[in-house]
């Protein structure tokens, strides 16, 4: 229980000897006296806290938030451990006396100026020279300061020389930006679109898929075998046909002959021009062919203009 717990928020750490153990549970007034407030800690079980001590809220830095530290005299035993539902002593620590550490201020401040003579001493007197080691260590500190002013002066020639790429660079950043919130739209978009499409891509039933491209690539690597076997063919057909046509150039076989030889070529033109005669003769004279003489008379048909026209072109070739 406190009266005043201003700073403490839920949350807040609880410290023992400066190690976290819990945190802050709640804050709430005491039902029957709104002045008291209760504080509920929540603290790990497997540490032992007596029922004595006591839950001191403290600051946790000149600008920092409260905190509890858990603070007894002694260790607990068994039986004596605080259990889950007990009530520890409260207690507000200043600002202060957080900063002694629960130490009373008049002694705090006899050793703070006891402190302070010490570190004079230390500042005056060097113990292995005797001499002054303020004085040197203000000179040291002046040529820190001139160390420090020398590298400023070049940091500012160096930003000088740098604006207008800098100027530049801020420039294009601010570009980017205001294409980048012009294109907000687009890009919802396209995120959209990208979690559309992978919603999509989990709703396909990839190994029915992966079992279908299997059967069109085993399918594709038939029509390629019978592809091959094919050509194959065609390349056989081609070579035989390279053979023909080689076996005509040479004059081998009839083709040959016919293309080549020129007295083939006349015997059956000849034989085609007799044979065209014969049947026009038995056209004009069928009758000759066909009618019997009893008493052996022979025909007196004469031969036709155009039977010695044919005979003739015949003799010349």
């Amino acid at each position: 229980e406190y009266s005043d717990v201003e700073g403490l928020t839920k949350s807040a750490p609880i410290l023992l000897s400066g190690v976290p153990i819990g945190t802050v549970l709640d804050i709430e007034f005491k039902p029957d006296n709104p002045n008291i407030i209760i504080v509920s800690l929540d603290i790990q079980k497997d540490v032992g806290i007596p029922k004595d001590a006591e839950a001191v809220i403290e600051s946790s830095g000149l600008i920092g938030g409260k905190q509890i530290s858990i603070r007894f005299s002694k260790p607990c035993s068994m039986g004596a451990c605080a259990e889950d539902g007990d009530e520890l002593q409260g207690r507000v620590e200043g600002l202060i006396e957080s900063f002694t550490g629960g130490v009373p201020l008049d002694q705090a401040a006899n050793n703070i100026v006891s402190g302070l003579q010490g570190l004079l001493d230390t500042l005056l007197i060097d113990e292995q020279t005797g001499e002054n080691s303020l004085k040197r260590t203000l000179v040291e500190v002046q040529q820190i300061v001139a160390n420090i002013q020398s590298a400023t002066n070049r940091l500012d020639v160096l930003m000088a020389r740098s604006s207008n790429s800098i100027a530049a660079t801020t420039a294009n950043l601010a570009s980017v930006t205001g294409n980048i919130k012009d294109n907000n739209e687009n890009i919802s978009r396209l995120i959209g679109n990208a979690s559309t499409f992978s919603n999509q891509l989990n709703d396909i039933n990839l190994s029915n898929t992966m079992t279908e491209v299997d059967r069109t690539v085993v399918s594709a690597r038939n029509t390629v075998e019978r592809l091959e076997a094919s050509m194959s063919g065609i390349d056989e057909a081609v070579g035989n046909l390279n053979g023909l046509i080689s076996d005509i150039k040479n004059g081998e076989g009839t083709l040959g002959q016919l293309a080549t030889s020129d007295s083939l070529y006349n015997n059956l033109n000849r034989t085609l021009i007799a044979t065209e005669l014969l049947l026009r003769d038995f056209r004009l004279n069928s009758k000759d062919y066909v009618r019997l003489s009893l008493f052996g008379k022979k025909s007196k048909r004469e031969p036709l203009e155009e039977d010695e026209e044919f005979l003739e072109r015949i003799g010349n070739q």
